[in-house]
């Protein structure tokens, strides 16, 4: 195993050294208080270096789960429809999948679909998992106050949402009212000033807008 280290661990260093600069005012214990992504992501930065060192085993940062494939739309081109919806994990084995990650050093776990808040129960396991970084991609028509207050309360869970630009373009990929749904989902997450991102899909009808 060469001494060399990975590049994840390098730009993860690179992450957290100028989280620590732009927030230096405060100093660098408060940040430790208060950061609490900055400590987990630290804690699985040195759980994966030790099973690195000791075991020659290096652990992913992130891994990518879909909880259901059941989705509440049919967008165009989404390959969700073309799986079976009868084998998901139970919410146990998910809670397994979790903890079995958090030791071995997994940071991130990008939540994909489906749509995610089909899976009654699964905000509870991501806030059960506090140790662990959510980015949950969501198409946004789900999401009510009460989803939003969950989401904000928790600390690690980040949306994204799903939109393919103008009204045009997401409409006419996921339907007639999305895009209007999807304003009124990121209203109510910026009313709580939470963190969000959102993703979308490059295609004929929209590159010329998102590229």
């Amino acid at each position: 195993m060469s001494n060399k280290r990975s590049d994840y661990i390098n730009i993860f260093e690179n992450i957290f050294l100028q989280g620590i600069r732009l927030n230096r005012n405060v100093g660098i214990k408060k940040l430790w208080k208060l950061n609490r992504v900055f400590r987990h992501a630290l804690y699985s930065y040195i759980k994966r270096w030790v099973l690195l060192k000791t075991k020659k085993f290096l652990a992913p940062v992130a891994i990518a789960f879909s909880p259901t494939m059941r989705c509440n739309l049919s967008c165009i081109g989404c390959y969700a429809v073309d799986y079976p919806l009868d084998n998901e994990l139970s919410l146990d084995e998910i809670d397994q999948l979790f903890s079995s990650a958090e030791k071995i050093g997994v940071f991130i776990f990008v939540i994909t679909g489906g749509e995610p808040l089909m899976r009654k129960g699964i905000l509870d396991l991501f806030q059960k998992h506090n140790k662990l970084l959510f980015l949950m991609i969501t198409n946004g028509c789900l999401v009510d106050e009460h989803i939003v207050e969950k989401i904000a309360s928790s600390g690690n869970i980040i949306p994204i949402v799903s939109i393919d630009g103008w009204k045009e373009q997401t409409d006419l990929r996921r339907g007639k009212g999305v895009y209007e749904r999807v304003e009124n989902t990121m209203q109510l997450m910026r009313d709580r000033n939470l963190v969000f991102g959102f993703s979308s899909m490059v295609w004929g009808d929209n590159y010329k807008i998102l590229c």
